[in-house]
């Protein structure tokens, strides 16, 4: 039995209920699809594909990660985190971000997918990717400090 303080992350895949494994197994799908995308198109071509139109990162809307989410956002970001850590490739955050938002897409939730980079020259160059759904954070929380907002596509 879980104890009830238990989150259901930690619970194992086998004790979900069916509609769980499904998302998980849906997840696990659209991860490595955004995977894929990414590894063998050109960048240009994943954003029409998968993100849709470019939006411009002038000015970033506000992310409120601790505000509540819908129960949906909530559902599919724990299934991405969780297939995400079953599949045998890494997924990192943009493909996790694409991930959730083709299945909230499929939900018809309207996300917006954010991308952020370390601006400057430098050997430590990094990015991050995030999803928001009605300016609360779903997958990946919002720009690491020293970031800025380069993308947005909704």
């Amino acid at each position: 039995m879980m104890k009830s303080g238990a989150a259901p992350t930690d619970m194992p895949l086998w004790r979900l209920r069916w509609g769980g494994r499904l998302m998980v197994l849906e997840a696990g799908v659209a991860l490595s699809i955004a995977a894929l995308a990414l590894k063998l198109l050109p960048f240009r071509h994943v954003v029409w594909l998968l993100i849709g139109k470019a939006g411009s990162a002038e000015a970033p809307l506000p992310c409120d990660v601790a505000a509540p989410q819908p129960d949906a956002a909530r559902r599919v970001a724990r299934a991405v985190r969780r297939a995400s850590s079953l599949l045998p490739f890494p997924t990192l955050c943009l493909p996790q971000a694409m991930a959730a938002r083709i299945m909230l897409g499929y939900r018809g939730h309207s996300t917006v997918l954010h991308l952020s980079a370390q601006l400057g020259s430098g050997k430590n160059a990094s990015a991050h990717a995030w999803l928001t759904l009605n300016g609360l954070a779903v997958i990946g929380g919002g720009a690491p400090e020293g970031q800025v907002e380069v993308a947005r596509f909704s």
